[in-house]
């Protein structure tokens, strides 16, 4: 059966945790307000500026974790590369040879410097955002080939990837919001090119809805494993009241008509209000987006609000 996956078994999460809580790097790194933590199918995303820097598999019993070789030495291309749990990556990147690695905080911040090199984009803009919305439960949302096929038809060669989700208190539920993000001089703005957010928001509201079971509960699951690295990090990083809903019993819900919105970050475009009206205009041309709305601004002054 295809299925929609997101998550880890809390039990195991929470075991694993426990272990990892006397490596240097995991503590301070899960500790760092910079760092935006995500999980994913069994294994954790560890972003700064929209770049990975960690991926740390909980599927197996001793877990693995790797980082990006551009990030840690003089590499030449992108790659993911393992290293030690226990003690850390090695940091070489820029240092002569016959200098030391940089240990403890001077590696984590090295890390970070160098990660946020390759920083760019939406992906700036997401992450952005998301020091607005502590109930964001995931960015780049991906749809498998098997379910793009199955509700698009095999044609459909493109990447399904909504940007992130939240979770939103409606009543005695958490509804899932999904949110596309787009910075104001992307051509996918315009309905009329081939390639258009129009279509994209289509695409995205029918994978929803035909994954929706599977969404639900691997959501839950995430929720319960976001609170938990909330509660590893001794204070340092929190969940926000509808995620606690969640994991506290709160049911979550995707709505009827799964709710896709989309998002136009601009630092300072005078005629945005010129480009949501056209949007928002061509969104009406369209009967099943008629619950599909716009927001606009500034990356961190914007609420995702539905």
């Amino acid at each position: 059966m295809i299925k929609f996956h997101r998550g880890i078994d809390p039990n195991r999460f929470s075991e694993s945790l426990v272990r990892l809580q006397n490596a240097e790097w995991w503590q301070n790194a899960l500790e760092d307000p910079d760092l935006k933590i995500f999980v994913r199918e069994n294994y954790v995303d560890i972003y700064i500026s929209g770049q990975s820097i960690y991926k740390i598999d909980f599927l197996k019993a001793k877990n693995n974790a790797n980082t990006n070789e551009r990030y840690i030495n003089d590499a030449p291309k992108s790659k993911r590369v393992n290293f030690d749990i226990d003690t850390g990556p090695l940091i070489r990147k820029g240092l002569a040879e016959t200098a030391p690695s940089p240990t403890g905080l001077e590696a984590h911040d090295a890390i970070k410097r160098n990660a946020r090199l390759f920083a760019k984009g939406e992906k700036i803009d997401v992450h952005a955002l998301l020091d607005n919305h502590p109930d964001v439960l995931d960015v780049e949302i991906t749809f498998g080939k098997d379910i793009v096929e199955t509700v698009l038809g095999k044609a459909t060669t493109a990447t399904q990837r909504i940007d992130l989700v939240t979770a939103e208190r409606v009543g005695d539920q958490v509804a899932l919001v999904f949110w596309e993000v787009k910075r104001s001089d992307n051509e996918d703005l315009n309905p009329r090119k081939e390639k258009n957010v129009i279509n994209q928001v289509v695409n995205y509201k029918k994978l929803v809805d035909h994954a929706r079971t599977d969404i639900i509960e691997s959501y839950t699951k995430v929720a319960k494993n976001l609170v938990a690295l909330a509660e590893a990090s001794r204070g340092k990083r929190s969940v926000g009241p509808a995620i606690r809903a969640i994991v506290d019993g709160c049911p979550l819900v995707v709505a009827p008509d799964p709710e896709v919105h989309i998002a136009v970050v601009d630092e300072g475009n005078t005629r945005l209000g010129d480009l949501v009206t056209k949007i928002e205009a061509a969104l009406k041309r369209v009967e099943a987006l008629a619950g599909t709305k716009v927001v606009s601004g500034r990356a961190r002054d914007m609420r995702l609000e539905r």
